[in-house]
């Protein structure tokens, strides 16, 4: 293979010594890794059997880490034949992509990775079980902007609230360990395992839709000692003695949200440890 590309002006005798100087003896110098990748792209688009907008839309997404790539679908001139000649290997995909990664949104890296992963199973041997569509996949793009948590309060603060509390601070703690709002820890079942904690709930007005999550148990809880009222009436006294403002029950689950904000726990765990149904960001910004 690397014979043939050789002679077919693929691959210039400065590129294989620069390539097994740069990789040293044991790199196995393949057409994969040698080949231009413009060039590459250029020819799987030329001739991949898709619709010519998914085509230009790879075209596009493509050339955000490769430059811009000429039109497949007309006759090129002497300096994009020139172009599509020069410029990085394929071996280089995964480094590109993770350079363009720093500066991409989030939507738009996804986007770009996609096609990258595309041509890659497409044009590469093994396709999507080979080492460089892994490499490729393997890429992560920046952390889009997490949800804020309005309310929650930070572990020191909670704490203090705990100890104000006196002998109902275990409740609280409880509450802002587990996540559990007021109908989940007074009126519907949760059971206490050995190392977690399975709580039963539903999603908000829909008693037909299950909400049933499993929180790490990170502190032994502990039943409700009072009723729901008699509880939020002393935390609001705790509150203002305090000075913090619309303390209520509630609050722990902001809390609890919070904790997981400042740990940086990704967003989907968040969503699967608050009881949220995937794709609910926006919801999630406790209001309520």
């Amino acid at each position: 293979d690397v014979i043939a590309a050789f002679v077919a002006g693929h691959i210039s005798g400065p590129e294989l010594l620069a390539a097994v100087e740069g990789y040293g003896v044991t790199f196995q110098l393949t057409v994969t890794s040698t080949v231009r990748l413009r060039r590459a792209i250029y020819d799987w688009l030329r001739t991949i059997k898709l619709a010519d907008k998914t085509k230009q839309d790879y075209r596009i997404n493509l050339g955000q880490i490769v430059g811009k790539l000429p039109w497949f679908d007309r006759p090129i001139t002497d300096a994009d034949e020139h172009a599509l000649q020069r410029g990085p290997v394929l071996g280089e995909l995964p480094a590109l992509l993770a350079k363009y990664a720093r500066r991409a949104q989030p939507n738009m890296f996804s986007k770009v990775q996609a096609a990258a992963q595309s041509f890659v199973r497409s044009t590469v041997a093994k396709g999507h079980h080979s080492d460089l569509w892994r490499d490729v996949a393997a890429v992560e793009g920046r952390q889009g902007d997490r949800r804020d948590v309005l309310g929650g309060l930070t572990p020191d603060v909670a704490r203090t609230v705990a100890e104000r509390l006196g002998r109902l601070g275990p409740m609280w703690w409880t509450m802002c360990c587990t996540g559990m709002g007021n109908k989940e820890y007074w009126r519907l079942p949760w059971e206490v395992l050995e190392d977690r904690i399975f709580i039963r709930g539903v999603q908000k007005g829909r008693m037909d839709d299950p909400r049933d999550r499993v929180v790490p148990r990170l502190v032994t809880p502990v039943r409700p000692m009072l009723g729901e009222k008699r509880f939020t009436k002393a935390l609001a006294k705790v509150g203002a003695e305090l000075r913090i403002d619309g303390l209520t029950p509630y609050v722990a689950r902001r809390t609890f949200a919070h904790w997981l904000e400042l740990a940086k726990i990704p967003d989907s765990q968040c969503d699967a440890l608050m009881g949220h149904s995937p794709g609910t960001k926006g919801k999630a910004k406790m209001r309520g």
